[in-house]
């Protein structure tokens, strides 16, 4: 009851809710990716739960690309131009499933730490 009573539903915070959405932080490499991804998940949610609105399937699908590293982006375009979807789970669950190869690529003794295991 305490939430409920002081939960300010203001136009305000309506607004930098949509931001928070339309605007999310450039993911900079494939170590932080699964985060951010959770991250903008959740407040896509939380947009919809609290005020009830929601993204288009297309529109959340291009917010998450433009998210991306350039190399994830050209990823799923040219995933998309030889047919494959690109609707929102598709291109996420792909995404992750590229970030997840890489860092499991990149373990120590790596060519790129120059240490040897």
């Amino acid at each position: 009851m305490f939430n409920h009573r002081f939960d300010s539903q203001t136009p305000a915070s309506m607004l930098r809710s949509f931001l928070e959405v339309v605007n999310p932080p450039l993911i900079k490499g494939t170590a932080e990716a699964t985060g951010s991804i959770n991250t903008w998940e959740m407040k896509v949610s939380k947009l919809k739960g609290r005020y009830g609105q929601s993204l288009s399937p297309e529109l959340q699908t291009a917010i998450f690309v433009g998210m991306l590293p350039k190399e994830f982006q050209d990823l799923v375009l040219q995933r998309g131009a030889f047919g494959s979807s690109i609707e929102y789970e598709d291109t996420r669950d792909y995404v992750l499933n590229v970030a997840l190869q890489r860092s499991q690529l990149r373990k120590p003794g790596d060519k790129e730490t120059g240490i040897n295991y």
